[in-house]
């Protein structure tokens, strides 16, 4: 399960996407013993645990397995596509570099980091790819 990180948590289409598998849940439960992970992207300051245990709070209560977690942290700031990016004040791209960091600030290609570019997350979802192929005996249907 994948979700872009806005505000330290996930995205609301990750949320109406958990809140829509409730009515799975009524008098039974096919997400249970299911393994899945939690997969999450932004330009964030700090960590992804929010974002992180949000999906999790939700799954738990499908009886879903968690398996394990990534986040990237592409460090594109949505005030670099708003237009106001370098002279903004109240958007996380000012929280993060500060005023004098922000007047400095070259927009160049390295700013916009894609997970596609990255060998150590390429490995650590291929990992969790195949933990889902091939879940630990518990996990599998009987």
């Amino acid at each position: 399960m994948g979700t872009p990180i806005y505000h330290a948590n996930m995205n609301g289409f990750m949320t109406v996407f958990l809140e829509r598998l409730w009515g799975f849940r009524h008098q039974r439960f096919p997400l249970e013993g299911k393994p899945y992970a939690v997969v999450v992207s932004g330009a964030g300051i700090g960590t992804p645990e929010t974002a992180i245990e949000a999906v999790k709070l939700r799954m738990s209560a499908y009886r879903a397995v968690f398996i394990g977690s990534l986040w990237f942290n592409s460090h594109i700031f949505p005030c670099l596509n708003c237009g106001y990016g370098l002279t903004c004040k109240v958007g996380r791209l000012y929280e993060f570099y500060g005023a004098e960091g922000q007047k400095k600030l070259k927009i160049t290609k390295q700013l916009f980091g894609q997970w596609e570019a990255s060998s150590e997350v390429i490995s650590k979802l291929n990992a969790l790819a195949q933990q889902i192929r091939s879940p630990p005996e518990p996990m599998r249907r009987k």
